[in-house]
């Protein structure tokens, strides 16, 4: 049946090109016969005899396209047939139909992005390395290409990639330059070999100087919060990113508690921050984030008795039994260091 199938479409096509008039008509024939194609292809689950045969018929329509000005590749058609070029390797034949695709490289970096959220960076980086033949001073794809290879553990590649894409935006004016920013910010803070957190703060700052243009202002918020309280003790610049990042929408409580910790550490306001971290066990009284800080309050300011009751609470919390043994072996290391 299928055999049938196929021939009627050849004669139809055939002598469409026999006369005049088919270059008129062409355009319309083509796309008609293409989309069923497609769809008795999707229908049998990508399985239409083969790939090869699939192909074929493809082959045959991009040639007698080439019989009028007025034909338009349908986009699913050409997606779909540059998918199974890939698949075979066929490297130069899948370039080739993604070139007719406007949107070709932006389809592929979409590709790549899904990999990645999935765990799957390595084909991330094959269909990034697809999206390089098409545009390959596209800053999206080098932004990308980052976040791949960081997901590998690949740091100084991401790094190199992320400037990638900052020489290849010189106009500054692309909506994922900030996005690149934070990422170059989080290299020089965390990733790179030799950290330089002076450095991770110009590109975090630049980053947030527009924060409609970032993906994710709360994170970039959380990265710069962490890198003023750890690295640059600036506690009370901490406090105010750490604010940040739940008017952005961020993880409240994490964020909540450093910003009470960072406050403590700017202003020495033991009682204040005492009573924050108790509001904050009240209303997530699962989690141990607060319970900690109270401890090492408790440990600078020598209040044995207060971390004695805190630990007595804590044993009668909904708090994981491994979470409370880490409280108590925590409160242990922080008296006998003293």
């Amino acid at each position: 049946m299928q055999k049938y199938y196929c021939y009627r479409l050849y004669i139809i096509l055939y002598i469409a090109i026999l006369f005049t008039a088919g270059r008129q008509i062409l355009p319309t024939l083509l796309n008609n016969a293409n989309y069923i194609l497609l769809n008795q292809y999707v229908s049998r689950q990508h399985s239409f005899s083969s790939s090869t045969n699939y192909l074929a018929y493809i082959n045959l329509f991009f040639h007698l396209g080439n019989f009028t000005t007025e034909y338009q590749y349908p986009p699913h058609s050409l997606w779909l047939t540059g998918l199974m070029y890939a698949q075979m390797n066929n490297q130069e034949k899948a370039v080739q139909v993604w070139e007719k695709m406007p949107d070709g490289d932006s389809r592929l970096v979409i590709m790549a992005q899904n990999a990645r959220l999935k765990g799957q960076s390595t084909d991330a980086l094959y269909w990034l390395y697809y999206a390089d033949f098409l545009n390959p001073t596209s800053p999206d794809i080098w932004y990308e290409k980052g976040l791949t290879y960081e997901a590998l553990g690949l740091y100084e590649p991401a790094q190199i990639s992320w400037h990638m894409a900052l020489v290849n935006n010189p106009s500054l004016e692309n909506t994922n330059v900030r996005d690149v920013y934070c990422a170059l910010g989080w290299y020089y803070h965390w990733l790179a070999p030799v950290r330089k957190p002076k450095q991770a703060l110009v590109y975090y700052t630049a980053a947030l100087s527009r924060t409609d243009d970032l993906e994710s202002p709360s994170l970039c918020y959380w990265r710069r919060a962490e890198l003023y309280l750890w690295y640059l003790q600036q506690p009370l610049l901490a406090q105010k990113d750490y604010e940040m990042v739940v008017q952005f929408g961020g993880q409240p409580y994490p964020a909540l508690v450093n910003a009470a910790w960072a406050g403590y550490l700017g202003q020495l306001d033991g009682v204040y921050t005492e009573s924050v971290l108790f509001d904050l066990i009240a209303e997530y009284p699962h989690e141990l984030l607060a319970y900690e800080r109270l401890l090492m309050l408790y440990g600078i300011q020598n209040e044995q008795h207060k971390a004695s009751l805190l630990l007595q609470r804590a044993e009668k919390s909904p708090l994981h039994p491994t979470d409370i043994s880490q409280l108590q072996n925590m409160w242990l290391m922080l008296t006998s260091s003293k």
